[in-house]
């Protein structure tokens, strides 16, 4: 039986013409039973529309898997294993072809499953064809028909997904939204498994539209039973999205953890920030809030305020952090494979979150899969370029990463190979792929289907797309059939081989096929398709209530619309209830369906009838939709001035919702476009619209480092606009394109101007007395001054935010440039503060009086003010911004002279993840250097284990472009890796650091320290003095420098014990010269003891020791050497423990005690191989052999050293 023509011949019978199956099918779809006349026909289409998708269902592409692909499965099979069998590491897998060659369904057809039964996450997600925003979750109830039922999301209205996150926000909103699943599935199994199969009571499963309603589907629900093969197919439908419990539970059936502890871990890593990240994946909100709310998601919560212009920087950083802290949290329970479909339309700030992703070695186990098209003539050479830096950039990360891990933990060259970048191309499908696809499509064999095979080849040339569009075309037009009565498919190759010969090139199937749609269906589709891939219900509504220039007749209701589309596998609909294009051949053919002239007509036309009719509520929901309708502005033919300026504010208001979401070159092209927009003496007649444009514009090109452009819009600003207040916000740009330019001295001088201007001055000369005068004021007006503190009330005047905001960042270019400046500037900011109220910098103003104060001798004052510091960032909320730098402050120049440095350990930590959270990425980057400083110069941390979070740390700080504090940490971490026998040289190339002449000052500084860290524990004394001298730290130029860094003790202490053991190592003026050094620097650690610093007790014990060396006197240097022992072991200090078990012993070897020298010599190198000191054990077991002339066992036993991260 013929089941094609059969219907066929139902059709004519019912229409009385030659109208095809799939024509009627489409308009019934479309229009349904129009009236009771037409009912009786209504009933025939739905069998008819039974019988043509039973057809249809018989071409089951996605049950035997993929053909002709074993090679490149095989490749991805083993970088999964690869990743998962290593922790750490990374693998990256770029896969290219031309489109439709079937890339995403092999991605997910190799590693979806896979992943699962690792117990890991799969996260999929897809960049966008059309470089616009797509709108997700206006849920506008249909109410054009009885029984629809629109899913309710948990998208919340007007968000926006930007273009720089598109592809890696569908990827986390998908796997929460898978979690949420997870978790009704548990559920249900533990209620099942307790009560009656025949219950109804339970937990409702997630409102997703992927909701399995458990009964008859409903008339207007579109379900996509037949979906079509495409790049997308997998397990069960062509996007891999879990349709039914029954997919979602064999995705998640081998994760073993608790729903409650991921909702924990989560809530732990994101902290406030979970709020930033709502937007892009709306269902993280509803794993937040699940339960009873955590205090923190409650934060979050109220913190989701509208972000100000002055948040857009870090609020890009904060986006960055969030994102790779949601990674970090998931990978705790298993590896994350990511995969990003399209990556050739992601925008620079994803390629750059991509980088990241990769980079971050915090994230445990990782793979991430990039699928791209082939570039041709046709496409975009910046496209293509910008992709294959990026491709490039990844290979140096993996190699960077590969070159770290060969000298981790062991320093074995050997390891460090499961970092790996790996390229695959897909090529074209070969006839014999096809005939053995057909062959068990059909349930025949591969003779019976080769000569098709070999005709579908001809035809597509091996495309995976064009093979499926081209054989349901031949079911379509009657030369494939499926015979009821044989259970078989029929063809005839000859009529095929004619047929197909006439007909067009494959990539005109899905176009034609499209033009088989009523009429009321393509007028619109053009429009929907260059809104984006994905859209939702209520575009549809919009676009159909005011588009339309169809006949009133041919409009369809949006349902009817959807279901018409998905039907023919046009479209699906996506598990948060919106739907999308099957396949970009298919947006493209949509688009294509009319002159691209004529589409931009249409879209100038509606959005001109949008912009309107709607009201502003109404408008704002829809900003998106309007601002991208009119597209660039050149084609914009002259209307009137109301409609220009109404316009100019959508583009205003989308770019400042860009912003808002750190899509920063999508902002400035919406600003961009409201510039053009406005009419010639805009600055007269609409000064506020005006000045909020260029302001918002000079903001964004900072950010995105576009100066020039961002100069245009700050002198037209200042040209202008009216007060200086007005005019803070390209002020701010201006100042902080001088920072990011390290043209410390002009945004001084300019930040000096604008105070100024506001009545702010400082005095030229005579500023000590000035200085001494404030300090004065200050400590007498202390109890009162800080108690009143306590009780201020937060500042809310712009324009004294503004002052405080310019006076803490002439500090930072004080320090820099003038710091016979920086006192004064601090006590006008903690002055200001008193007088007017509380404020975000407040703190930061409080730890610098406190930085005073110490710098003078007033170690007690200093501490009260540090401590007020940090009891005002937890009652400051715009304080947690300030954070890092308060630590920072409090920490490395106030605390140590008082508090145990290791104290410190924690608060560092805890610093730089509050800054890299708050996008202050510089304070970040030096905590985590003082962290690890603490402990390397403590001995307290094994040095195999700082190596290893020396690694981490610096491939993050790399990641925030903090060049110079990499190159601060990487040298430090060569010392370390020095002592452990792991290269010798420690000279990291300054030479492309740009940076100005006072911080180059800084950078010198802390080379020649380095060089004498080195020197000193590998007792090379002389070599310390010689580089001290040539650095002028022997006449304490580093004290100058950086007055009350935390470090200065610890380097007059190596200076000092080198110098009085070359002491007693040389005679005559040589020997006085180095004692007169060694008494110097010596002193200066007395005076650090007698002042109350825990942190020199050892380290003026041990010089005490060697001082009495030098005069004979025998009694006090061993009691010293034990003093020094014994703080050292109490302390943890294990590396200064050893060093003085070594002077001990050569003490005692001097005066002949050998046994006793021999049993200290025996503990110095236990101690020096505890803490990981390889070079150094080994030249000590060498100089010992020669003094005692016994052969010394060398002993490799675990570090004794602790942990700081315990």
């Amino acid at each position: 039986m013929d089941l094609y023509l059969e219907s066929q011949a139902e059709v004519s019978a019912v229409t009385g013409d030659s109208t095809s199956v799939y024509e009627a099918i489409s308009d019934h779809y479309l229009h349904g039973a129009k009236d009771e006349d037409t009912w009786e026909r209504s009933e025939q289409y739905e069998g008819l529309v039974s019988v043509i998708e039973a057809t249809i269902s018989k071409l089951d592409w996605h049950s035997n898997g993929l053909y002709g692909r074993d090679k490149e499965i095989q490749i991805l099979h083993d970088s999964l294993d690869s990743c998962i069998q290593n922790d750490s590491s990374r693998q990256v897998v770029m896969i290219s072809g031309e489109a439709g060659s079937g890339k995403t369904s092999l991605v997910k057809t190799a590693l979806q499953m896979p992943a699962a039964r690792a117990g890991g996450f799969f996260l999929f997600g897809k960049f966008e064809l059309t470089r616009t925003p797509v709108i997700i979750g206006n849920n506008t109830t249909i109410t054009d028909t009885t029984d629809e039922q629109t899913p309710t999301t948990p998208t919340p209205p007007d968000t926006f997904h930007s273009q720089q996150s598109a592809g890696i926000a569908e990827a986390c909103q998908d796997i929460c939204q898978t979690l949420l699943e997870y978790r009704f599935l548990r559920e249900t199994a533990s209620i099942g498994s307790s009560k009656d199969s025949d219950s109804n009571s339970g937990p409702s499963p997630p409102t997703t539209a992927s909701s399995d309603s458990g009964g008859k589907e409903q008339e207007d629900t579109p379900i996509n039973a037949t979906a079509p093969l495409t790049e997308g197919s997998t397990l069960t439908n062509s996007t891999s999205e879990p349709e039914n419990q029954e997919d979602t539970a064999a995705v998640t059936a081998f994760w073993n953890f608790s729903f409650e502890k991921l909702r924990t871990r989560l809530l732990e890593e994101l902290g406030t920030d979970a709020s930033l990240l709502h937007p892009f994946m709306p269902a993280l909100k509803l794993i937040l809030q699940i339960g009873s709310l955590h205090p923190t998601a409650e934060a979050a919560e109220s913190e989701a305020a509208e972000v100000t212009s002055d948040d857009y920087k870090e609020r890009r950083y904060k986006l960055d952090w969030a994102f790779r802290g949601f990674m970090r949290a998931l990978s705790s329970f298993g590896p994350i494979v990511l995969c990003l479909d399209d990556i050739q339309w992601a925008d620079e700030t994803s390629l750059d979150l991509i980088q990241s992703l990769v980079s971050d070695v915090t994230i445990p186990t990782m793979m991430v899969g990039g699928i791209y098209r082939s570039f041709t003539k046709t496409e975009g050479d910046e496209q293509e370029h910008t992709l294959t830096t990026t491709i490039r950039k990844l290979q140096e990360r993996i190699d960077k990463l590969n070159a770290e891990t060969k000298t981790t933990d062991t320093g074995d060259n050997t390891s460090g190979s499961n970092n790996r970048l790996t390229e695959i191309s897909l090529t074209p499908m070969e006839a014999r792929d096809i005939a053995e696809m057909l062959g068990d499509l059909f349930t025949c064999s591969y003779d019976e289907t080769e000569a098709l095979a070999e005709c579908i080849h001809r035809k597509t040339l091996g495309n995976s797309f064009y093979i499926v569009q081209f054989t349901r075309e031949l079911v379509k037009s009657g030369l494939l059939v499926f015979d009821l009565g044989t259970q078989s498919w029929n063809w005839n190759i000859d009529t095929i081989n004619d047929r197909a010969m006439a007909t067009q090139e494959a990539v005109d199937f899905v176009i034609n096929n499209l033009r088989r749609l009523p009429p009321g269906i393509r007028t619109l589709l053009p429009l929907l398709a260059s809104s984006g891939r994905a859209f939702e219900v209520g575009l549809v509504e919009l676009l159909m209530l005011h588009g339309f220039t169809a006949k009133k007749d041919e409009i369809p209701t949006p349902s009817r619309f959807l279901k018409c589309l998905e039907k023919q596998g046009f479209i699906y609909r996506r598990r948060d209830g919106t739907f999308a294009f099957e396949h970009d051949r298919i947006q493209e053919a949509a688009i294509s369906l009319i002159e691209p002239a004529a589409l931009r007509q249409q879209r100038w036309h509606l959005g001109l009838v949008l912009l309107d009719t709607l009201d502003e509520e109404t408008l704002e929901k829809h900003l998106f939709t309007v601002a991208n309708l009119f597209g660039d502005t050149k084609s914009i033919p002259d209307v009137q001035e109301t409609r220009r300026i109404r316009l100019a504010n959508v583009y205003l208001k989308a770019g400042q919702r860009c912003s808002s979401l750190a899509s920063f070159n999508q902002s400035a092209a919406y600003l961009a476009r409201g510039v053009k927009m406005l009419p010639l003496r805009h600055w007269e007649t609409h000064y506020e619209l005006s000045l909020d444009l260029y302001s918002t514009a000079a903001e964004v090109l900072f950010i995105g480092g576009r100066y020039r452009e961002m100069k245009i819009c700050c002198d037209a600003v200042i040209e202008h606009g009216g007060s200086v207040v007005e005019k803070r916000r390209a002020y701010n740009a201006i100042l902080g394109s001088m920072g990011a330019r390290w043209q410390n001295k002009e945004a001084l001088e300019l930040g000096l101007e604008l105070l100024k201007q506001m009545n702010i001055k400082f005095a030229k000369t005579a500023r000590m007395m000035h200085i001494m005068g404030n300090v004065i004021w200050t400590r007498i007006a202390m109890k009162s001054s800080l108690d009143k503190i306590s009780k201020l009330r937060n500042l809310t005047d712009p324009g004294k935010l503004w002052v405080f905001k310019l006076l803490d960042e002439m500090t930072t270019s004080a320090y820099q440039v003038d710091q016979s400046l920086l006192p004064l500037l601090v006590m006008r900011g903690y002055q200001e503060t008193v007088a007017y109220g509380l404020h975000k910098y407040a703190p930061v103003f409080l730890s610098l009086v406190g930085f005073l104060f110490v710098n003078l001798g007033d170690y007690e004052g200093g501490l009260t003010y540090a401590d007020l510091a940090n009891d005002l960032l937890d009652k400051i909320n715009e304080s947690k911004a300030v954070r890092a730098r308060v630590t920072l402050l409090c920490h490395d120049f106030i605390y140590h002279h008082r508090k145990c440095w290791e104290w410190s350990s924690q608060p560092f930590l805890q610093g730089y993840q509050a800054g890299l959270a708050a996008g202050d990425t510089e304070s970040a980057g030096w905590c985590a250097f003082q962290y690890l400083e603490i402990g390397l110069f403590t001995g307290t941390v094994p040095l195999a284990t700082l190596n290893a979070y020396f690694r981490n740390y610096v491939a993050i700080i790399e990641e925030t472009s903090q060049h110079v504090i990499a190159w601060t940490t990487r040298s430090l971490w060569k010392i370390a890796q020095s002592l452990m026998g792991i290269g010798a040289d420690i000279v990291v190339d300054t030479s492309r650091l740009e940076v100005s002449a006072e911080s180059r000052k800084h950078v010198q500084m802390n080379e020649d320290r380095f060089r004498l860290l080195l020197a000193f524990w590998l007792a090379d004394y002389g070599e310390l003095l010689y580089a001290a001298e040539r650095s002028g730290f022997d006449k304490d130029l580093m004290g100058k420098l950086t007055p009350g860094l935390g470090i200065i003790p610890a380097t007059a202490m190596q200076i000092a014990l080198s110098a009085l053991v070359q002491a007693q190592s040389t005679r005559g003026s040589e020997s006085k010269k180095f004692l007169s050094i060694g008494k110097k620097f010596y002193a200066k650690i007395q005076k650090w003891k007698a002042q109350g610093n825990p942190n020199v007790i050892h380290y003026e014990a041990l010089l005490a020791a060697e001082m009495a060396v030098l005069s004979n006197d025998g009694f006090n240097a061993r009691q010293n050497f034990e003093i020094a022992l014994l703080f050292c072991s109490g302390r943890g200090f294990v590396s200064h423990e050893a060093l003085a078990h070594e002077r001990f012993a050569a003490f005692l070897f001097d005066r002949s005690e050998l046994d006793r020298a021999k049993e200290h010599a025996e503990k110095a190198i236990d101690r020096y191989n505890g803490w990981g000191a390889t070079v150094r054990v080994e030249a000590l077991e060498a100089k010992y052999e020669r003094q005692f002339g016994l052969q010394w066992k060398k002993r490799r036993d675990v570090p004794v050293a602790v942990s700081l991260a315990s």
